[in-house]
C-alpha cells in the first residue's frame, strides 16, 4: 500500500503549471494557515513536497486551497501553532472538464463554491483542462477546494473508490474504466469494490462526457489514514465521513473515530454528524490500529437545522426557496424519505440539516419529512450572522424576538434585554415553537435557548503536544517577498 502519511511536503508554494515543472518563485514569510485557524511556521529544515515528489527549489508561492499532508513539532497545547517538519501539497484530478454548470472533471460530480480557490479566477469551460485539490466523499464525489486551469497535461490523474468492479472495467463515481490487471500496483491482493486508488492515464483527445477512460497507466492503492509511528501520537484530520458505527462513532476516509462525554464539538452539535460531510477532527491515534480518540471534532462551516413547511413550487432546479432563504442540493445531500425523486405533491413540513458556506451559500446535507405542516412549530439552530435587537440572524434568516422567552446556557430565563447584552456574532442558538410569516419569511416568537457564546475553538487543550500529523487544506500563505532561509 502507498501510505501517504509519510508526508514531507512542501510549503504551500507554487503555482504549479502542472503541464511541466514546478516554476519556483519567491515565497514570502514562512507562515502557512491550515483550516483558517492554524498557523505553521516553515524553517530551513522544512521538507516541500508535491504528490510524493520532493521539490528542490523552495522559493514558489500560490498553493492556497491545496488539500495538505503535513507534520508540526513544538505545538502549543491549542495545536494552532508550531513548526512545520514536513508538508505535502496533493491533486486530486487532472483532467477535462467535461461539463461546467455543475462542473464535471471527468465524469465526476465537483462542487465549486466560493471557498473554492479558482487559480486567476478563470471561469471553467467545457473542454479547459484543471488541475484540481480537494476531498472526495465514499462514492467519489468531490468537493474542490482549489481548481487550476492549465493549457496542457502530459498525464491525467483520478484520486476516487472503485465501484461496480469486473476482471476488466469499472467506475469512479459516474467515471468508467477499462483497465488491465498489470496496471495494478502497490495493492494488497487483487482490486476489491470500495477500495481507495490512484489512477493515472494517458491523455484522450475529444475525451467527452459518457466516454470510457481507455488510456489507464496504473492503478495504485493508496492508503489515505494517517498513524502516527509514536503510541497515542497527536492528529488533526480533515476528511469526509464513510460511515456512522454508533454511538456518535464513525469512520473519517477510511479510519476509525470515537467520541466521548469530553469531545468538543465546534459550530455544530453530536447530531449534526452524517454520512459524506467534511469535517476536522483533532485527537490521539493509536499507532498500531489508527483508531482517533476525538479530543475536538470541527465543523469547517457553521451547521444550520431548520424544520418548516416548504411549498411543492419552493422546490426547483436543485434549490428549496423557503422563509426567503435559497437552500441548494447537491450530490452530497441525503434523502432518506425519498422527498425529492419525483418533487413535493403538497406542502410539506420538512426538517433542513446543512452548513452555512458563506455569502448566502447554504447547502443542505440532509433531508427529512417531519409531521403535519404547522406554520407555527418552526424549528431552528445555527450561529449568529447579525445582530439588530430586538431582531438577529442565523445564517442570514430573520429572527424578530418580540414576544419569545429567552433562555441562557445553563437554562435559567432571562430578560430580552439580557439576552442581547450578552448575545455576540458566532454564538449558537436554538429557536422552537416559533412562527413564520409566508409573506416576509421572517420568524418571531418561540423559544430561544443559547447554546454557546464563547467558540470552543478558542480552548486550549492542556495537552502540551509536541508533535501532530495533520491532513487540511492551505488557508493562506505569506506574501510574495524573497526569503534567504528558502534558497
Amino acid at each position: 500500500m502507498n501510505n501517504r502519511l509519510t508526508i514531507t511536503t512542501l510549503i504551500l508554494f507554487l503555482t504549479l503549471p502542472l503541464s511541466t515543472k514546478a516554476e519556483t518563485r519567491a515565497q514570502g514569510g514562512t507562515g502557512f494557515k491550515i483550516n483558517q485557524v492554524r498557523t505553521f511556521e516553515a524553517d530551513e529544515n522544512t521538507v516541500y513536497q508535491l504528490d510524493g515528489e520532493h521539490i528542490n527549489q523552495t522559493r514558489a508561492q500560490g498553493g492556497t486551497g491545496y488539500k495538505v499532508r503535513y507534520k508540526a513539532d513544538a505545538t502549543n497545547p491549542n495545536l494552532s501553532q508550531g513548526t512545520l517538519n514536513e508538508i505535502e501539497l496533493l491533486t486530486l484530478f487532472k483532467g477535462p472538464v467535461l461539463t461546467d454548470s455543475p462542473a464535471r472533471i471527468f465524469n465526476i460530480s465537483t462542487q465549486v463554491n466560493n471557498q473554492t480557490h479558482v487559480v486567476n479566477d478563470t471561469p471553467l469551460q467545457v473542454g479547459n483542462l484543471v488541475v484540481v485539490s480537494g476531498f472526495i466523499d465514499n462514492e467519489s464525489a468531490a468537493i474542490a477546494t482549489r481548481i487550476e486551469v492549465v493549457e496542457n497535461l502530459t498525464e491525467w490523474k483520478i484520486m476516487g473508490y472503485i465501484q461496480q468492479l469486473t476482471p476488466t472495467r469499472f467506475q469512479i463515481h459516474d467515471q468508467p474504466v477499462a483497465y488491465d490487471s498489470a496496471d495494478v500496483i502497490n495493492c494488497q491482493g487483487p482490486l476489491t469494490n470500495g477500495q481507495h486508488v490512484e489512477l493515472k492515464a494517458t491523455p484522450i483527445p475529444g475525451f467527452q462526457l459518457g466516454d470510457e477512460l481507455t488510456s489507464v497507466l496504473t492503478v495504485e492503492c493508496v492508503d489515505e489514514r494517517v498513524i502516527p509511528k509514536s503510541t497515542n501520537g497527536s492528529v488533526i484530520i480533515e476528511g469526509m465521513i464513510d460511515d456512522l458505527t454508533g454511538e456518535g462513532d464513525f469512520h473519517l476516509t477510511g479510519q476509525a473515530v470515537v467520541v466521548s462525554a469530553q469531545t468538543r464539538y465546534i459550530k455544530g452539535r453530536p447530531d449534526d454528524i452524517q454520512n459524506q460531510i467534511k469535517i476536522e477532527v483533532e485527537g490521539q491515534a493509536d499507532s498500531v490500529t489508527g483508531v482517533i480518540e476525538a479530543t475536538k471534532i470541527r465543523f469547517l462551516e457553521p451547521r444550520f437545522n431548520i424544520t418548516l413547511p416548504v411549498e411543492p413550487a419552493a422546490l426547483s432546479m436543485g434549490q428549496i426557496h423557503a422563509a426567503g432563504m435559497t437552500f441548494l442540493l447537491t450530490e452530497q445531500t441525503q434523502d432518506p424519505d425519498n422527498l425529492l425523486s419525483n418533487g413535493l405533491a403538497e406542502t410539506t413540513q420538512l426538517q433542513l440539516k446543512g452548513y452555512d458556506q458563506g455569502n448566502g451559500e447554504l447547502y443542505v446535507t440532509r433531508i427529512y419529512q417531519r409531521g403535519q405542516v404547522d406554520y407555527q412549530a418552526i424549528e431552528v439552530s445555527g450561529l449568529v450572522t447579525a445582530i439588530n435587537a430586538p431582531m438577529f440572524h442565523l445564517f442570514g434568516l430573520g429572527f424578530d424576538t418580540s414576544g419569545a422567552d429567552f433562555y441562557d446556557m445553563s437554562g435559567q430565563a432571562l430578560t430580552q434585554q439580557a439576552f442581547f447584552a450578552q448575545l455576540v456574532l458566532g454564538a449558537e442558538l436554538t429557536v422552537t415553537d416559533a412562527s413564520l410569516d409566508v409573506q416576509t419569511g421572517l420568524i418571531s416568537g418561540g423559544r430561544i435557548d443559547v447554546i454557546e457564546l464563547e467558540p470552543a475553538e478558542s480552548r486550549g487543550n492542556g495537552s502540551g503536544v509536541i508533535h501532530v500529523l495533520g491532513v487540511g487544506t492551505l488557508s493562506s500563505v505569506s506574501d510574495p517577498i524573497f526569503t534567504a532561509g528558502f534558497e
